[in-house]
């Protein structure tokens, strides 16, 4: 367990500065999107990405279960053929996808250019997941020195490349660098994954079994779980939209939603890390003592992010709009950040789900009925209050399924453990750093 932890420590540490640098980009990026673009461009990015949730019904995927089963594929010896596996049914989507996207376009008269950028939109978006197996594949072998390295100089590339938007202001001109950074990282990727694993895009009739186990047994429901959470996260701009609240205000509710969307940054990195610690672990007896430390580190940083942007969020927006109305979008963001805590505090219990649960039966336990009912919030809040009513129905949507999911562990007679943070671990993670 010390050889684990160590290797752990190791991994936590170099995940950590990759999800740091990965928000930063973030951030980086939405500062210069909200510099150049106006605001009615800035309406249009909240349109686009949430019309894009429904696009996402279609993008399943059977990806997600090499986190949980990689370690046990490579221990019989069948690792690279899943992964060639994988990598052809990741080309079929994006074609799939891109073309269903395409045609939509064609045939919408004068939404044409609208869904014009939905498709490129998902073009970007499925091209970025081709290189998203190979990330997986070497965070659960616990190699996030290598994903640091390799995505810090991806991202890099792609931040000198928005220097265009200074001289080009234009969300299409947005689209064009995302989608040139997306087909690089797919490239680099996959390249990498070959020399790791011997893998190549290779199609063989045997993959079709294999992929119908995936997605049967994991896949389709781990797929829905992520399309109810990308509604409760991104749908409210859309919703706005078509109850006809007034671009301007849509621009601004969505500057702070996606400010807000940044502060899941250390629950959500907690959460991917707590299955893979999980995985890795000799056996199943030690998972309570480690998901108690798990979940007690969360809780402690969650609470310390909240506090932060309490005191420092009005500077942070004022950063992004400059002149623009600060205080209402200020108030916006408090409200969704106060969702986001409660919601970060549940994290890593999504975490031992990944890697012990039944995801069919969280689907239609946890995910399903609080995504049904944030659609019922959104509309219903948004035609009474506006923005303000977006804001509230965020903090109710996110707080309701934080407690689902304590619900469907207790459902289970499994005992959640006491959240207790680790101090020794906290004090070896910062000598090592």
């Amino acid at each position: 367990m010390s050889t684990l932890r160590k290797r752990f420590a190791s991994s936590l540490r170099f995940g950590a500065s990759e999800q740091v640098a990965g928000r930063l980009f973030g951030l980086v990026t939405l500062f210069v999107l909200l510099r150049t673009l106006g605001v009615e461009e800035i309406a249009v990015f909240g349109v686009v990405t949430g019309i894009c949730v429904l696009f996402d019904v279609l993008s399943i995927g059977p990806e997600g279960v090499t986190v949980r089963s990689y370690l046990a594929w490579e221990r019989e010896g069948r690792a690279r053929r899943a992964l060639e596996a994988l990598q052809c049914f990741a080309v079929f989507r994006l074609l799939l996808l891109v073309g269903a996207a395409g045609l939509l376009a064609l045939g919408m008269g004068s939404h044409g250019t609208l869904l014009g950028y939905i498709a490129a939109y998902v073009a970007a978006v499925q091209l970025n997941n081709l290189a998203e197996l190979g990330r997986k594949v070497f965070r659960v072998k616990l190699r996030q020195r290598t994903i640091l390295w390799v995505d810090g100089s991806l991202r890099l590339a792609f931040l000198s490349s928005m220097f265009a938007l200074f001289y080009s202001p234009s969300f299409k001109t947005y689209l064009m660098l995302f989608g040139g950074w997306a087909a690089v990282s797919a490239v680099v990727w996959n390249l990498l994954l070959g020399r790791e694993t011997g893998a190549r895009f290779r199609f063989d009739p045997a993959h079709l079994g294999f992929l119908k186990g995936c997605l049967a047994s994991f896949s389709v429901w781990q797929h829905f779980n992520w399309i109810a959470v990308s509604a409760i996260f991104h749908i409210d701009p859309w919703i706005m939209s078509l109850l006809e609240v007034d671009p301007t205000t849509i621009g601004n509710y969505t500057i702070a939603l996606k400010i807000c969307n940044r502060l899941f940054l250390v629950a959500m990195f907690v959460q991917s890390m707590t299955t893979i610690l999980l995985v890795n672990a000799p056996d199943r007896s030690s998972w309570p003592n480690l998901l108690s430390r798990v979940l007690g580190m969360n809780g402690l940083f969650a609470l310390l992010q909240w506090a932060a942007f309490l005191v420092l969020g009005k500077l942070l927006v004022r950063l992004f709009v400059g002149d623009g109305p600060v205080d209402q979008i200020y108030q916006y963001a408090v409200l969704i950040s106060t969702g986001v805590l409660v919601l970060n505090f549940s994290l890593p219990i999504v975490g031992y789900l990944i890697a012990a649960a039944d995801m069919r039966e969280v689907f239609l336990k946890t995910y399903l009925p609080v995504c049904l009912a944030a659609l019922v919030l959104y509309p219903g809040m948004i035609s009474l209050w506006g923005a303000w009513g977006a804001a509230l129905a965020s903090l109710a949507s996110y707080s309701l399924l934080a407690l689902a999911f304590a619900a469907f562990v207790r459902s289970q007679e499994v005992r959640l453990p006491m959240p207790r943070p680790d101090v020794r671990f906290l004090a070896e993670l910062v000598r090592s750093w």
